[in-house]
């Protein structure tokens, strides 16, 4: 609802809302995917924040993947590195590096 009315601040804030104890992992990854696309794209202001809650979150239901490309993205590099190698994905962390 609040996406729809371009209230992006609003529609992140109740993103952030959403635990593990609501959904399963794979909704909870897709979930706050969409959160972090729509933090790069509506609200750059917000978007350290945003990962850093993001991440920690995605690491804790194993979403290494998710959880590193996110904090690439946002030149979170040490992060990003220690997600890859969690999910031993040994050429994504080395290139990374």
């Amino acid at each position: 609802m609040w996406e729809e009315s371009r209230d992006y601040n609003k529609a992140i804030d109740r993103y952030l809302e959403i635990t593990e104890a609501m959904f399963s992992p794979e909704h909870l990854e897709e979930i706050w995917n969409n959160c972090f696309n729509i933090t790069m794209k509506f609200a750059k202001d917000r978007v350290q924040d945003v990962v850093t809650v993001l991440g920690q979150r995605l690491l804790k239901i194993n979403k290494f993947d998710s959880a590193a490309e996110i904090f690439e993205a946002v030149g979170l590099f040490e992060k990003a590195i220690e997600a890859f190698c969690q999910d031993q994905k040994w050429d994504r962390a080395f290139e990374c590096a």
